[in-house]
């Protein structure tokens, strides 16, 4: 599993020439991510970037940690955005810029990056469920549902998928979803 991997990326870590690669770090990072470990992955991402400035896939990575976890705005967003700016096609960018704005409370910018991130990235559920908390926020509550349905039909985790049925049970939309870890 990732507990595993981050393991097996520790041990490759100890060896002299591996130690300032910043991609082991960023791999290391994506592992506990996964495995539930945001304060080891937020570390290893810095680590990353302080190894390599200006890698997008690391800056979306950190930014999108910060982002889900509503820590961090102020740095997290820029970060997004510059991520976004190196790789315009990037749905995962879009995708952290969006509930970037989302979580800032700009919703109609949120919603118009979102829609971005949902055409590049189309079978993420996770970003299909921000678009739809975004439409829900805009008063597109049509929308909103068929986006939380469309998430159901995408392998979501069990986290995602209680999230989107909550809120399609429920007339308070977002408001009515469980609290899940690391969304995106």
């Amino acid at each position: 599993g990732y507990e595993e991997a981050a393991s097996v990326l520790t041990t490759l870590l100890e060896t002299p020439d591996a130690s300032a690669e910043w991609r082991i770090f960023s791999l290391r990072a994506e592992n506990y991510r996964l495995a539930g470990r945001w304060a080891e992955a937020e570390r290893d991402l810095q680590t990353a970037l302080t190894l390599s400035p200006g890698q997008a896939e690391v800056q979306t990575a950190l930014a999108n940690g910060w982002i889900d976890r509503g820590e961090n705005l102020d740095k997290a967003v820029p970060m997004a955005e510059e991520a976004l700016g190196r790789t315009p096609n990037s749905g995962a960018a879009m995708a952290a810029v969006g509930w970037g704005y989302y979580r800032q409370g700009k919703f109609n910018e949120a919603v118009a990056m979102l829609e971005r991130a949902v055409l590049a990235t189309p079978s993420d559920g996770s970003i299909n469920d921000h678009l739809g908390d975004a439409y829900w926020r805009v008063g597109r509550t049509v929308e909103a549902k068929y986006q939380w349905s469309r998430v159901l039909t995408l392998e979501p985790s069990a986290a995602l998928k209680a999230s989107a049925e909550a809120k399609l049970a429920s007339p308070q939309g977002p408001d009515a979803a469980p609290a899940r870890a690391n969304a995106s």
